[in-house]
């Protein structure tokens, strides 16, 4: 099934949609990431492409968003994985204490 919203719809998602990120923003802004992420998609694609095809936007910016969080999330597990973390941490004493031997 294809969306083909008219300008009036677009219009009025922009309005509800800014409207609940301002209200969740300051009590939560885990769940207003979401509303926002959704509002900057209208904002960007509000043009031609939005209502010529909308299916391939959407499935377009999705895959865009997985493949951010993806990233995220391996960056999010190399940040705070101790055991990485401290292999990390051993390695650069040694480094710092063979340079400053050199010196």
């Amino acid at each position: 099934m294809y969306l083909q919203p008219s300008l009036l719809a677009i219009c009025i998602s922009i309005i509800l949609l800014q409207s609940v990120v301002e209200l969740l923003v300051v009590r939560n802004y885990g769940i207003a990431v979401v509303f926002i992420t959704i509002l900057t998609i209208f904002l960007a694609e509000s043009g031609e492409t939005l209502t010529n095809s909308p299916n391939d936007l959407i499935f377009t910016r999705f895959l865009d968003i997985l493949t951010g969080s993806v990233i995220g999330a391996v960056g999010g597990w190399i940040l705070y994985n101790e055991k990485l973390h401290f292999i990390t941490t051993r390695q650069l004493r040694k480094t710092r204490m063979v340079i400053l031997r050199r010196k």
